[in-house]
């Protein structure tokens, strides 16, 4: 049997600074792998913990998204106080849906409630899914393509699963 398209793609490591919608391809054997790439929310840098939180703390963050921003669904957790590091700042936000659609030079707004509104929580955006609509042809199972996303650093990375392709052959054998 001869491999030939793209089956799936597993992400081995999402990126960052990436917009929603960027195209799918690759680069080695095979040609024709065509889909989209969705961005969402990878985790939260914490530039700035901000005061005035309640220590030992975990509550969910406020991840607001008003035009031009576009993604959605994305949910989070805001730990406070936590990990020795002072008293009242937010330690660390914990991405707990991606949500999709999101882009990076227009992220949305993350808070955490409860204290003052001296924080700084950067959303990282990458690639948490892809979408296939051209399975391509030509794949080697040796020689597996680079999966490349477009709209973003060349930070991501995927592993490709190739679909098994086997021709049948009928022979008619006519004894007269």
């Amino acid at each position: 049997s001869t491999s030939v398209g793209v089956k799936s793609v597993t992400i081995t490591d999402k990126g960052t600074g990436y917009t929603h919608g960027g195209a799918l391809g690759n680069t080695g054997t095979g040609s024709g792998l065509a889909g989209t790439c969705n961005a969402g929310i990878v985790s939260v840098t914490v530039t700035d913990g901000g005061t005035g939180f309640t220590d030992g703390t975990a509550t969910a963050a406020t991840i607001t998204c008003v035009s031009p921003c576009t993604g959605t669904g994305a949910t989070a957790t805001c730990r406070v106080g936590q990990d020795g590091v002072g008293t009242g700042v937010i330690n660390s936000v914990t991405v707990t849906n991606y949500g999709s659609g999101y882009d990076h030079a227009k992220p949305p707004t993350i808070t955490c409630p409860g204290g003052n509104t001296d924080s700084d929580l950067d959303p990282v955006i990458g690639i948490v899914s892809v979408s296939i609509t051209n399975k391509g042809t030509g794949y080697d199972s040796n020689a597996l393509p680079t999966i490349t996303c477009g709209g973003g650093d060349s930070n991501f990375a995927g592993t490709a699963s190739l679909e098994e392709h086997t021709e049948r052959v009928k022979l008619w054998v006519d004894n007269s």
